[in-house]
Formats: structure tokens, sequence, C-alpha cells
């Protein structure tokens, strides 16, 4: 299960740097062609265009969610750990018992 999770990660990882390679290439096409608006966009192009924009707000919406529950998730640490130092715990970490008190 663990490879296949590893495996997983890897293609898409790739497939990330595919398409950031891919977004860059027709930049640096047109900037050494130069602007020559006479020839027709095919369809395609455009359908990708439109892609990447739905795609770019698709990503920012959820990395906007990603950062809400990281600061969530550090806000809970943060006072888990301001309770730690103020008066400790005794039941510890986990709420439980010391279990070496109970043997």
């Amino acid at each position: 299960m663990f490879k296949f999770i590893l495996q997983m990660l890897m293609m898409i990882s790739f497939g990330g740097i595919l398409y950031i390679i891919a977004r860059a290439l027709p930049r640096t096409e047109e900037e050494e062609k130069g602007s020559s608006e006479t020839s027709p966009t095919p369809r395609i192009v455009v359908y990708l265009e439109q892609a990447d924009e739905r795609l770019l707000v698709v990503l920012e919406k959820a990395l906007r969610r990603i950062r809400v529950v990281l600061l969530k998730l550090d806000n809970a640490v943060s006072q888990k750990l301001r309770r730690f130092k103020q008066g400790g715990n005794p039941e510890g970490i986990l709420g439980e018992e010391n279990r070496k008190e109970e043997k």
C-alpha cells in the first residue's frame, strides 16, 4: 500500500511538472516569433486557454482552503502547547493516566 501511494505521488508530481513546462512553452515561442496576429487561432488552443483559466481559479480556491485548514491546525496546536506550559496535564499527553504508575 505504501508503494502504491508513493508511486501515485510520483506520477502526480510528474504530471505537475509537465503542466508547468507546457504552460511556459507557448510564452517562449511567442517571444521568439514576435507578435504575429495574422494566423487564425485553432479551436483547441482557445479551449486549452479557457481550461487553464478555470484550473487557475480552482487551484487558487483550493490553496486558500488549505491555508485556512493549516491556520486552524496551527491555532489548535498553539493552544495545546499553551495549556501544557501553564499547568501541565496530569493525565498525560493523550489524556490517559500514566501507565507506569498503574503497574
